[in-house]
């Protein structure tokens, strides 16, 4: 099992972030900020704080922070241990994944032994045709579905209407979504999806968080709390503060004073798992993706 660490960022660092944000008022514009907190029954923490100010995102975990341009196609990789960052092209950074992942994959299935390497290759290929899908959701099972629960709750300052996340008749989530606040508002989140998803294992869940039916959900609204049943009891993720501020453009770029790493250093260290983008595959045991995806079409949530 993956243990989540404490956060580098305490209640201290938030305060700062905030008056980071709110100083220097010639240079704001208009953003949100929203911190997650992620647990579990056995005390496990963690927290992710997301940037949002007109086409740009800012995503923080305790070991590195990746920004999204979605109007240049940019993405800056930020890794504060080793005070190195990389900035470049989704589509550049992409193909350089790619050809190091099928390299590392050629040596690994060179080592196996033979009568393991037939089936060992036509796995990894099926996992690399996934990721560079442009459509992942297509491989979701065809029973798969986001089901309104017909419930309501006030989670903090929010009324939260419940959704579930079926595969048949088993749950995989309860999803709490809130229409109150809509930070995400004017953002394409199919193509922030698809440049987050270069930092993300393929499974389940990360496939149908870029389906028709989670956008269609989302849209107009806020994720404040997801709850992910597991053989180790789940995990839940809730919203514990989200806020509408003032940024400054600083928020988006790397540090002044980091080193601009090239393309396969950035790899070389992501490749190494500490520094990687860590969202729904944090949760041990997550289920993969069917051998028969659907074929229907999309069915939107209620």
């Amino acid at each position: 099992m993956r243990i989540w660490r404490l956060p580098v960022y305490s209640i201290r660092i938030l305060l700062w972030l905030i008056v980071f944000f709110v100083s220097g008022q010639s240079y704001l514009h208009a953003g949100w900020l929203i911190v997650e907190q992620k647990s579990d029954r056995f005390g496990n923490f963690g927290m992710q704080s997301t940037m949002i100010s007109g086409n740009k995102v800012r995503i923080e975990h305790q070991t590195s922070s990746f920004i999204f341009d979605l109007d240049s196609n940019q993405i800056t990789v930020i890794l504060p241990r080793r005070k190195i960052y990389w900035k470049g092209n989704h589509d550049t950074l992409g193909s350089a994944l790619f050809h190091h992942l099928d390299l590392q994959i050629g040596m690994m299935i060179a080592q196996m032994p033979e009568k393991e390497r037939e089936k060992a290759s036509v796995e990894m290929q099926s996992l690399m045709a996934l990721m560079r899908s442009s459509r992942p959701d297509s491989l979701l099972p065809e029973h798969f579905r986001i089901v309104s629960a017909d419930s309501t709750k006030r989670i903090g300052e929010y009324l939260c209407h419940k959704y579930l996340f079926m595969v048949d008749t088993m749950l995989l989530e309860e999803i709490w979504v809130t229409r109150e606040i809509q930070p995400w508002q004017g953002i394409d989140l199919k193509r922030l999806n698809q440049m987050m998803r270069l930092f993300s294992k393929p499974n389940l869940y990360t496939a149908y968080r870029v389906s028709d039916e989670w956008l269609s959900m989302l849209s107009g609204g806020m994720l404040v709390r997801s709850v992910a049943p597991n053989s180790l009891g789940g995990s839940v993720v809730e919203v514990s503060m989200v806020r509408q501020t003032g940024m400054r453009g600083e928020v988006f770029l790397p540090p002044a004073d980091y080193r601009r790493a090239g393309v396969e250093e950035m790899l070389n260290v992501l490749m190494g798992g500490a520094d990687a983008i860590k969202q729904e595959d944090e949760a041990p045991g997550l289920p993969k993706l069917p051998a028969r995806p659907r074929q229907g079409l999309p069915k939107s949530p209620p």
